[in-house]
């Protein structure tokens, strides 16, 4: 009952309110400068090109005026690690991008959600499912009048969706080449996205199909095994 409350209420919640959280969340993350922006100051505020709040005061890194204590500068400056506590979430950089794309696509605002997405693909190392963005950015591009593009990222999302299919049809049974949540966000957006762009929903993998089957019998008390 509680967890159908939430679903519910969550359900009820303007998108629009959720990519204004998404991005005051981009904005309390600390700038190079150490300052801090809320509200719709993010529109206007200076990003590099992986959508990083810029420094253009040059006010100090170290010190009482700044955020970062000497001697930890290079690892919380790392794009993805921000740090604990109030010096940030501990998401990779491309995470909370990512989650602010995608808010701004379910609210209609398909010009921010391209912008927050493409800035979310870069290679970010602590992001093993990085990519899980194109199947939402296939959907924005086509929302947004730009077919071209959307097929492109369209092609994305398949070649990532073949990768992670035979990485799952080779590796021991109940073993993902990406968080669990990951895998599954990502799978509803592709299906999506393939039935908005193309008019079909993609077909089952085999792959998948006797990965699932084998996953099955691994959990299966007797041992017995529902692969054909």
């Amino acid at each position: 009952r509680e967890a159908h409350e939430a679903l519910a209420s969550l359900a009820e919640t303007d998108a629009e309110v959720l990519a204004d959280r998404a991005e005051r969340l981009l904005d309390n993350a600390p700038d190079w400068g150490g300052n801090h922006a809320f509200g719709r100051r993010h529109s206007s505020r200076k990003r590099d090109p992986r959508g990083r709040p810029e420094n253009p005061q040059g006010r100090p890194r170290f010190g009482p005026e700044g955020p970062f204590e000497r001697g930890r500068s290079r690892e919380l400056m790392h794009p993805g690690n921000r740090g604990p506590g109030s010096l940030g979430n501990g998401l990779p950089w491309g995470v909370n991008l990512y989650v602010a794309g995608w808010a701004h696509f379910r609210a209609g605002q398909y010009d921010q959600a391209i912008e927050r997405l493409e800035q979310s693909n870069p290679t970010d190392s602590r992001w093993p499912a990085r990519g899980i963005s194109y199947p939402v950015l296939a959907m924005a591009y086509h929302q947004a009048g730009q077919g071209e593009k959307a097929q492109q990222a369209l092609a994305k999302a398949d070649a990532l969706m073949n990768q992670w299919a035979k990485e799952i049809s080779q590796a021991p049974a109940g073993r993902l080449p990406i968080p669990w949540f990951d895998w599954i966000e990502f799978l509803v957006n592709y299906r999506e996205a393939k039935i908005l762009i193309t008019g079909f929903a993609p077909p089952d993998d085999p792959r998948l199909l006797k990965a699932t089957n084998r996953a099955l019998a691994a959990i299966d008390t007797d041992g017995s095994s529902t692969e054909e």
